[in-house]
């Protein structure tokens, strides 16, 4: 979504809606294309899941990140992306996309698009079992890598200036949603001066990794110390490297600017992120800012974490 509301701000336009009001949402990214497309705004009508049918787009939530859904099921419910992705858990529903606007006229979304829609997702979904193992090998062999490689072209990994808020919006919109408005934000003035921010371009100027370093208190959350933060890669770039150059540099940016022990939190689940930290040169924290750190946490509903640090020598 393109200058997309906060989390918070949907849910309260969602509780205040009455009756058969549609809450109206921006478009970003081509995700749904050609059924939603970039400039287009999607009407959200509160609902039940019972009132869901096959093929609705569903506006869920889950870990407090919002998302827009197919229905690919309804008994028991199943939810997934048009390229063929099911999740896991559907999340919480609150609602259907019930009227589409795109240059000035107002589309209802009815059994045509709803055909579509399921249609689209479960092409996907069959194209995803019988290409699977063959995407699978493309990404994780060394020739894969190379074609991939080829295809994104050089990157440079440098701090993050304001004058590049913009490609970092682009970036953050598809990769780091939850977190966009905050990053832009403090791309366009904080990090100039304070914390650490670091990114990868490639020779378009387009963003293909970003991570950065910051106090947990400039979120407003109180959490002492600085923290190594929201690393991401956007999938085109994956496994060449990116994620490992991104870490080293942002440390080392983050010692230049005068700090001197970095921790970084990684779901216990996440064993390729802890695996690459560890690779960093960072160990485990001690056990009371672990306790401490997994208590302040708690509250993303995202459970437990490995609290490691890295210090300069």
């Amino acid at each position: 979504m393109t200058d997309a509301p906060s989390a918070d701000d949907i849910l309260a336009r969602l509780n205040a809606a009455d009756g058969d009001a549609l809450v109206w949402l921006p478009v970003n990214g081509r995700t749904f294309s050609p059924l939603l497309r970039p400039g287009d705004q999607i009407g959200v009508a509160r609902c039940a899941v019972d009132d869901l049918q096959r093929g609705d787009l569903a506006l869920v939530r889950r870990d407090g990140a919002w998302a827009v859904r197919v229905v690919a099921a309804t008994l028991p419910l199943r939810v997934g992306t048009p390229r063929g992705r099911v999740d896991d858990a559907p999340g919480e529903v609150h609602g259907r996309v019930a009227a589409i606007r795109r240059g000035g006229r107002t589309l209802g979304f009815g059994a045509g698009w709803r055909a579509a829609a399921w249609a689209m997702q479960r092409a996907a979904a069959a194209a995803r079992m019988v290409l699977g193992p063959a995407a699978r090998l493309a990404r994780t062999s060394a020739a894969g890598r190379r074609i991939r490689g080829r295809r994104v072209g050089p990157v440079h990994v440098r701090p993050v200036r304001p004058e590049d808020a913009d490609a970092l919006d682009a970036f953050c919109a598809g990769n780091l949603p939850r977190m966009r408005p905050y990053i832009v934000t403090q791309a366009r003035t904080r990090w100039a001066t304070a914390g650490a921010a670091v990114a990868a371009f490639d020779a378009r100027g387009g963003v293909r990794g970003f991570v950065f370093v910051d106090e947990y208190r400039a979120e407003g959350t109180d959490l002492p110390g600085v923290w190594l933060r929201a690393l991401a890669v956007d999938p085109s770039a994956r496994r060449l490297g990116l994620g490992r150059e991104l870490v080293r540099e942002v440390i080392a940016e983050a010692h230049r600017r005068g700090a001197r022990e970095i921790f970084v939190d990684v779901l216990e689940t996440n064993r390729a992120s802890i695996a690459l930290m560890r690779g960093a040169g960072f160990i485990d924290s001690p056990p009371e800012l672990v306790a401490e750190a997994n208590r302040v946490l708690a509250a993303s509903g995202e459970g437990p974490r490995v609290i490691l640090r890295i210090a300069r020598e």
